[in-house]
């Protein structure tokens, strides 16, 4: 019953979390009934520098590779937002719609901020219902992937840099609705 209660809190209200990497690359990430809205930040440094950033979410007992995993990767200076799919090898990933899947994102968009930090805004459902994405369960552990490299002809090239992080989905600092500092 208390987890009924959670959940019902959960879908009810918003939450909102940050995931911050080494890098100075921070996805924050709203959550909203069954939608998330992410949020994709970056400092000049990166921006400047890369033609191409991406993130990732993967299941966390399927480790660090890039198999399995639910990837976003973004063309910089062409502000491209694309749904990408880690597939069943450890490669550059696969547009969704390349691999039998669907764009499940949703009101892309892009924002300067007054430090010239650049954001990419992004939707999803939870749940997508397509099967190369990854569902979200709040509570669940995941890793959370950047990349960064070139872009040649219009193609993603091998990333330069990345990493990763593990983290809880929709346990932030503050308290959230599983009640968790």
């Amino acid at each position: 019953m208390q987890n009924l209660l959670w959940l019902s809190m959960f879908f009810l209200s918003a939450i909102s979390c940050e995931i911050s990497f080494d890098n100075g690359i921070k996805v924050s990430y709203a959550i909203t009934g069954t939608t998330v809205r992410f949020t994709y930040n970056m400092q000049p440094s990166i921006y400047e520098k890369w033609a191409w950033v991406g993130f990732g979410l993967k299941h966390a007992g399927d480790g660090p590779n890039m198999v399995n995993g639910d990837y976003v990767s973004i063309i910089v200076h062409d502000l491209l937002i694309e749904d990408r799919s880690g597939g069943v090898r450890n490669g550059r990933p696969k547009t969704d719609d390349q691999v039998g899947g669907v764009d499940s994102l949703s009101n892309q968009a892009m924002r300067m901020d007054p430090d010239f930090s650049l954001n990419f805004l992004w939707d999803r459902d939870l749940n997508t219902g397509d099967s190369v994405d990854i569902q979200l369960i709040p509570g669940q552990v995941y890793y959370a992937q950047w990349a960064v490299g070139e872009v040649a002809n219009g193609v993603l090239k091998h990333h330069v840099d990345k990493g990763y992080k593990l983290f809880t989905f929709g346990v932030c600092e503050e308290d959230t609705f599983l009640g968790i500092n």
